[in-house]
């Protein structure tokens, strides 16, 4: 169990509340209006001399534990929450004579997260929710409790569009423009986005309408009319399947890496065409000057086999230009997924999808319902050999529950 002080003198050195979350819901997250939804259970913890009087400790509970003091707790990135219930309990008495209480919140609301969509649809978001205090950093600060972990309750969590990875906390100070220091404490569970969808139905299609559009060559240059009509076929193949698959795009006001694939197929379609053009029409004055500026004789283009191996040799450099460009641009894109997956990003994200059966907290859950309906009866709470031996019977209990999945899998 982690080790919380308390300072002989308030006005000098902040009392310590060791908080950690389990998160049992994310039914939201909506990447275009910056926030997600969520259900979570805030548990913290702290010392309380205060309540070190002489009374009937055991008789404590919920309203009375706090009604001295407690971290008041605020969300900053709140734009709808509520608290569902909350408990506050003397969990047990430390070393040195001072009470330990033990707080569960439960909350469910909507957040505000700015979301980063360059990536896209390669990305991975951080949803955070941020708890400040109404009280000084001279008062109280938020500690990470090591005793229990934050995690997630795997039931819960089956958004088909995101996996999630494992949950982290963080303690800071917040300093207000006027100089005043609070004590802050930041959530977060980050997300991944499963890209496979995209890369099935969007990349994979828009890579052979462009590399369709080369078939135009096989025809002859002074075939204008077949090339465009399969090349602007094509295009406008390419448009309609962007306005097809608009709704499954963000709508922001800068390029994603989708959004850069795709316009780089209109943009080579469009020279596709450019090309066909160029080739059906006799070289002039300007193609005459680009080409002796390469050193080809003016010789050889200005009689009519000239003219024909001149055309034939843009068709040629033309197709194998567009073809490199688009083969490379698709290997960059994809690159975007294994480094994702083999290297991380640049929020340090190692990729490992977290602990879904949330092993840690099932144990310091099971045995703090013990304490708590323990307290509730009225009756004191429980020593530190009754302790270990709840949290023996837990992990007992635990492994025989993973043995059954396992056989059951």
């Amino acid at each position: 169990m982690s080790t919380l002080s308390y300072p002989p003198d308030l006005g000098r050195t902040p009392r310590q509340v060791g908080v950690s979350v389990q998160w049992f819901k994310i039914s939201e997250v909506n990447d275009v209006n910056y926030a997600f939804t969520c259900d979570f259970l805030l548990y913290s913890k702290w010392l309380a001399p205060e309540l070190a009087n002489g009374e009937q400790l055991d008789q404590l509970v919920d309203q009375t534990v706090t009604d001295k003091w407690h971290p008041h707790f605020k969300f900053r990135n709140a734009i709808d929450e509520s608290m569902e219930y909350e408990r506050a309990w003397i969990h047990h008495i430390s070393e040195s004579g001072i009470p330990v209480v033990w707080k569960y919140q439960r909350h469910k609301g909507t957040f505000y997260q700015h979301f980063n969509l360059m990536k896209f649809p390669f990305d991975v978001q951080d949803l955070t929710v941020i708890i400040d205090s109404s009280l000084p950093s001279s008062a109280v600060t938020f500690v990470c409790r090591d005793d229990v972990p934050p995690s997630f309750s795997g039931r819960a969590f089956q958004l088909s569009e995101w996996e999630f990875l494992s949950p982290l906390t963080q303690s800071s100070i917040l300093t207000s423009p006027t100089g005043l220091r609070f004590p802050q404490f930041v959530l977060n569970l980050p997300v991944q986005r499963h890209y496979e969808f995209y890369i099935w139905n969007v990349i994979v299609i828009e890579c052979f309408l462009v590399m369709l559009t080369l078939s135009s060559f096989a025809l002859e240059p002074s075939a204008l009319a077949d090339r465009m009509s399969i090349t602007l076929t094509l295009l406008l193949t390419q448009v309609a399947f962007k306005f097809a698959i608009d709704e499954r795009i963000p709508k922001i006001p800068y390029l994603t890496v989708l959004d850069k694939y795709m316009l780089l197929g209109i943009l080579l379609m469009t020279l596709v065409c450019a090309v066909n053009v160029a080739v059906a029409t006799p070289i002039g004055t300007m193609r005459k000057a680009i080409l002796q500026m390469f050193g080809i004789p003016k010789q050889q283009f200005e009689s009519e086999a000239g003219q024909v191996l001149t055309h034939a040799w843009t068709d040629f450099f033309a197709c194998i230009g567009v073809a490199t460009t688009w083969v490379l641009a698709t290997a960059k894109t994809m690159l975007h997924a294994y480094r994702r997956e083999n290297v991380g990003d640049n929020n340090g994200h190692s990729f490992v999808p977290g602990d879904l059966e949330g092993k840690g907290w099932d144990i310091a859950q099971e045995t703090d319902v013990t304490w708590f309906a323990k307290c509730g009866k009225g009756e004191m709470a429980v020593s530190s050999k009754e302790k270990k031996t709840m949290t023996s019977k837990s992990n007992r209990r635990l492994r025989s529950a993973s043995t059954r999945r396992k056989k059951t899998r």
